[in-house]
């Protein structure tokens, strides 16, 4: 089912914490499919189907970033690094410039900007287009102000998981991810759920692509946490309640 982060009644809120995350989209089998991973128990969502991503790392701001990144402002890296390093980092795709070779062993943070910067190659930001912007609720323990970004691949790459974050990598098309979810086989926290109802409307990765403007305004969504019949529910802009649980 999906998960709602649990409410800390009384506790001040956290400041969320910048992060990114990629949904890889590829046309397999004559149809749209995305790369989902499960995430270890002992990690953040523990045990859920997500998107690759995590935080915006310290060297995702930095000059060797700036230098190995293409297609964005200077000093405009930030939330498109930490998107294209934590794909490379989690999975082993690097979304780069041009066609680069794999490193022997997988890579982490600032090994994986000096990787690519091996190969004369740049990551690309023009391979990102901005869906949307998740901010997790006041009352969660962890928050984090994530930005969700499609990229287009061929969808044969070899995948290497990054070890102890990750326990299994699997494309899927969103209907049937989603199925999966109301079944009770998968877990997800909302905005992976959302996200997968909105790409459940496309049947091919260009129709998506296409959806999203290249510089279009997005609006930050973030859910309140209500209690009803003793249980934790997250109420999204719009809906009846909202406005009256800020």
């Amino acid at each position: 089912m999906t998960s709602v982060l649990p409410s800390r009644p009384g506790l001040r809120s956290v400041s969320p914490l910048p992060s990114s995350t990629v949904l890889l989209l590829a046309d397999r089998a004559g149809r749209l499919e995305v790369l989902m991973v499960r995430r270890s128990r002992s990690a953040v969502f523990g045990g859920m189907f997500v998107f690759p991503g995590g935080v915006v790392d310290p060297v995702d701001l930095s000059p060797l970033a700036e230098e190995v990144l293409v297609g964005v402002e200077a000093g405009g890296t930030g939330w498109r690094a930490a998107g294209l390093r934590e794909t490379a980092e989690e999975v082993g795709v690097y979304l780069t410039d041009r066609p680069i070779d794999p490193p022997p062993t997988p890579l982490r943070g600032e090994e994986i900007y000096r990787w690519v910067a091996s190969r004369r190659a740049r990551f690309d930001a023009r391979r990102l287009r901005y869906l949307s912007n998740w901010v997790t609720p006041h009352e969660a323990p962890q928050r984090f102000d994530a930005r969700f970004y499609l990229a287009r691949v061929e969808g044969d790459e070899a995948l290497t998981l990054a070890e102890g974050e990750l326990t299994e990598a699997v494309w899927v098309g969103p209907r049937q991810a989603l199925d999966r979810l109301r079944r009770g086989e998968w877990e997800m926290i909302l905005p992976t759920e959302r996200t997968l109802e909105y790409l459940a409307d496309f049947s091919k990765t260009q129709e998506a692509w296409e959806s999203v403007q290249e510089a279009g305004e997005v609006t930050p969504v973030l859910p309140r946490i209500v209690i009803r019949r003793g249980r934790p529910e997250a109420l999204l802009p719009g809906e009846p309640g909202y406005e009256e649980a800020g």
